[in-house]
């Protein structure tokens, strides 16, 4: 049942201590979220920064494959006749083997790291079924994209005259890191919620995943859907940080 907290405890404290922390504001798997809200915010608290590194959780994930990339043309899936990837400088790439909707089958998963001057900037990651002969076919006609840019387990923000509902969101400037607890593989993005000027001049970029305001994990099922199952936002009391601004 889906869960919406207020932590103004945890405000105060955190302002007295000034230091930076995650307040976990939508809940809907209290063990899961609450443990790593509190993963985070050790982190935070003995490193000034959140280290996934250090977590064994996010360092399931093995990026050492190498896939043969198809796009689709008419019927037909053809092979991509240039490198997919430039890994110095505009886009780098990583390919792994897991069962990242967690239907009890392995699929084809394809990381792409977006990058500006050479800088991390916001991540995308497909996946694809894995044929049956073990083949390393990614076939983009039959992939799905991860992440929706629409927060849907907060209230609606507003409703436009034709009933559209208008939802916090992303854009698709994130950061995505996949793990795993016990049998289980969730998505934790990083992202800023629009009108956050932090570095560039579109107001909602990510630089990296410390320099971000909201963290939203979630878990594909069998039918490839998303589902989000814990909310936090990151309170920043440090001066390494600039504050929320309203986007003109």
């Amino acid at each position: 049942m889906k869960r919406l907290l207020l932590i103004s405890g945890l405000l105060m404290v955190n302002t007295l201590l000034q230091a930076d922390s995650y307040l976990l504001v939508m809940s809907k798997d209290d063990k899961l979220c609450q443990n790593i809200t509190t993963m985070f915010n050790e982190d935070l608290f003995k490193h000034k920064e959140v280290r996934l590194k250090d977590h064994k959780e996010f360092n399931v994930v093995v990026w050492d494959k190498e896939f043969e990339f198809y796009r689709a043309s008419g019927d037909q899936d053809i092979l991509y006749s240039e490198p997919r990837c430039d890994n110095e400088q505009s886009l780098g790439c990583k390919n792994a083997i897991f069962d990242i909707n967690n239907d009890g089958k392995d699929e084809l998963v394809a990381y792409l790291d977006e990058r500006l001057y050479g800088t991390a900037s916001y991540n995308q990651i497909s996946y694809a079924p894995q044929e049956e002969n073990g083949s390393l076919k990614f076939k983009y006609r039959q992939s799905t994209i991860v992440g929706d840019e629409h927060y849907k387990e907060f209230p609606v923000q507003r409703v436009a005259k034709d009933g559209f509902k208008f939802y916090i969101t992303s854009s698709s400037f994130v950061l995505l890191r996949p793990f795993k607890v016990a049998d289980t593989f969730y998505i934790a993005t990083f992202f800023n919620t629009y009108g956050r000027n932090n570095w560039d001049p579109y107001r909602y970029n990510s630089k990296n995943l410390n320099d971000n305001n909201m963290v939203s994990i979630s878990k594909y099922d069998a039918n490839n859907e998303q589902h989000d199952l814990c909310y936090m936002i990151r309170v920043f009391t440090s001066p390494t940080f600039t504050k929320t601004k309203k986007a003109k």
